[in-house]
């Protein structure tokens, strides 16, 4: 074997880096008018920044305050939260995965009325700097009003209650047409902990007429008007009062009197031994009235098996007397729920409502046109507590643009429904990007979907279902998710956007993607107005490692070895002498971390003889378009 002489071998490695740029004016973007996010929800405070190829992640600062509270903070490549308020700690983030395309918009999640203020993005990165404020605000809806009637020695209070929301309420009463709500009282309380209002709201009649009442709610920012009318009789007419107060419905009742004694009360005390067990620990009478004559009955939870004709009997020391009189049960039915389906040669609408009574009276009309005759109506009855469940079916050969209303008629409640439905000629149709989607491996990846929403919109009717192939990603209908069939591999991954539904808003948060997310997403939507479903691609890629250049003597020659990790997926490796290609003289081993799924690739490379001669390294990543060229120059000394 021929020893080798003397040399020494030299390797260099040099990095070349081209810029262009060209001067613009350094412009953010936030919104104009104040932003508003609903209590307990994730809100998306927007603000973009200008970027082009000099772009660095790495001179990027982004900084958001409220005031002189820092919300969130982002330089090095990553999220600095040391000086964060702690106010907000574990409730913001940034999109760092869309920095590259200007995104500096912040993330914040579970919003209460506290983070209500002027917040300021705060952007600086290498080719320019700027700061711009603008206001959020918070809001809630208040719940479904409670109406509390109470018996007073010289007439009857009503109390309107309704809680959970925000801001403060303007409320208003009225008697026929008339404002009486300055013969009202008002009681406002703020939860200290959420920050939500509760209101209560009360007025006493001394003498009680044959009148209408209505009770209004209005809470500004969110557009939430309640309406609730109050019928109120003279006589043995009932008040309007709630059936229940869990579900806020309005009911008026009518009880029957039966064979057996409802109750009864001598000896100055209740005598229940005889009372029938259908009223057992629901009946009660006013003790503490009697003084004034009110030999009057409580009936707690009433129920459709209660109607029929009670008889009070009265024995005192100046005479005895009964009487009897009627009174019926009624109960209000939910507020209608719509579904919309596609068919092959036309479309149906169904609408449902339940938990009413007595059996309710249904009409649909298109225009000024009766229609109910086209229509077909299932009316069903709950063996356990007699309400009724009703449903009414449509269906539309040709979806062309008209107007329809369906009205339910609850006459012994007073109520009436009247829902206005608008149909498009324009086909529904959601919108999916046309190229496969490339998320970044570790970080989160929007997956976009919109559709189209109009004023009829409604959230209890849409449904959004996300799938890759057969597995269920993510599922959401009755107004909230629901991820019981949700695939495991996507548990805790996964979020939509709530807030952004109303403006047809369907995408898709996966947070920490990896190889395994790659494959094609079917985005399915379905809303009153139609439905739709539409699939792209996903890919995900990472990139790779800055290389390492390993040089190593042989006896009778050099070996040269590159190593680059840590990227998706494998890549294309290609090795230039001068201008000539060499990779055929090559070997590469690409092994995949079975863990992670991302490669580790060495390419290596033996030179049995050493001249002064000029080696390139490349490495390209396609789908990321990153390209890796390193050059190598050999000496021979």
């Amino acid at each position: 074997m021929n020893s080798l002489k003397h040399r020494a071998t030299t390797v260099c490695l040099i990095f070349l880096l081209f810029e262009a740029s060209c001067y613009t004016e350094f412009e953010i973007t936030v919104p104009r008018d104040t932003l508003t996010g609903f209590y307990g929800e994730a809100l998306i405070l927007p603000c973009t920044f200008p970027v082009d190829r000099s772009w660095d992640l790495k001179s990027t600062v982004i900084t958001w305050q409220r005031g002189l509270d820092v919300v969130h903070s982002f330089y090095y490549s990553q999220d600095q939260l040391d000086r964060q308020n702690r106010h907000y700690v574990n409730r913001t983030s940034l999109f760092v995965q869309e920095m590259a395309r200007g995104n500096a918009s912040l993330r914040l999640d579970k919003v209460t009325p506290q983070d209500t203020g002027m917040f300021t993005c705060s952007v600086s990165t290498n080719t320019g700097s700027q700061k711009k404020t603008f206001g959020v605000k918070i809001a809630a809806f208040y719940s479904e009003p409670r109406l509390q009637f109470s018996m007073l020695t010289d007439g009857v209070n009503l109390l309107v209650t309704s809680d959970g929301g925000y801001p403060s309420p303007t409320l208003q009463w009225l008697m026929g047409t008339s404002d009486i709500t300055d013969q009202t009282q008002t009681r406002l309380m703020q939860d200290m902990e959420t920050g939500l209002f509760n209101v209560s709201s009360w007025m006493n009649f001394t003498k009680v007429t044959n009148s209408s009442l209505t009770f209004i709610l209005h809470n500004k920012p969110l557009g939430q008007d309640i309406r609730r009318d109050i019928q109120l009789c003279s006589g043995e007419a009932e008040i309007t009062v709630p059936r229940d107060t869990i579900t806020g419905f309005y009911a008026e009742f009518e009880i029957t009197v039966p064979k057996d004694p409802l109750t009864g009360f001598y000896g100055s005390q209740d005598q229940l031994d005889r009372q029938n067990r259908h009223y057992v620990n629901r009946t009660s009478l006013f003790i503490q009235e009697m003084a004034r004559g009110n030999a009057s009955l409580r009936l707690d939870k009433v129920t459709p098996q209660d109607a029929g004709v009670y008889t009070c009997s009265v024995s005192t020391n100046t005479g005895s007397q009964k009487k009897s009189f009627g009174v019926k049960i009624a109960a209000f039915y939910s507020e209608p729920r719509l579904q919309f389906s596609m068919l092959t040669d036309g479309v149906n609408l169904l609408m449902t409502s339940d938990g009413g009574y007595p059996s309710p009276t249904l009409q649909w009309l298109m225009g000024n046109s009766d229609i109910t005759n086209q229509t077909q109506t299932y009316i069903m009855q709950d063996t356990q507590t007699g309400l009724f469940n009703v449903s009414s079916l449509i269906s539309l050969p040709k979806v062309t643009k008209r107007f329809l209303t369906f009205i339910l008629l609850n006459n012994p409640a007073g109520q009436e429904i009247r829902k206005d439905i608008q149909l498009s000629s324009a086909e529904f149709e959601i919108t999916v990007p046309k190229d496969p989607l490339t998320g970044f491996y570790g970080e989160a990846l929007i997956l976009p979907c919109t559709f189209p929403v109009d004023s009829s919109w409604d959230l209890k009717s849409t449904v959004i279902t996300w799938q890759r192939g057969l597995d269920v990603v993510h599922s959401f209908y009755y107004s909230q998710d629901q991820l019981d069939r949700q695939n495991r591999h996507y548990v805790n991954r996964t979020s939509l956007f709530i807030q952004e539904m109303a403006r047809g808003n369907a995408s898709l948060r996966l947070d920490k993607v990896t190889p395994q997310d790659a494959g094609v997403y079917t985005c399915s939507v379905s809303t009153n107005t139609g439905s739709q479903k539409r699939s792209f691609g996903v890919k995900i890629a990472a990139f790779y490692s800055e290389p390492r250049l390993q040089f190593s003597m042989l006896t009778d020659g050099v070996n040269l070895q590159v190593t680059s990790d840590g990227g998706y997926p494998s890549p294309t490796l290609q090795w230039l002498m001068e201008n000539s290609d060499i990779t055929n003289q090559t070997q590469t081993h690409i092994n995949q971390d079975t863990e992670t799924g991302l490669y580790v690739v060495s390419s290596f490379i033996s030179l049995t003889e050493v001249t002064n001669s000029s080696l390139t390294f490349i490495l390209h990543n396609k789908p990321l378009g990153q390209d890796i060229r390193r050059d190598i120059q050999l000496y021979s000394v």
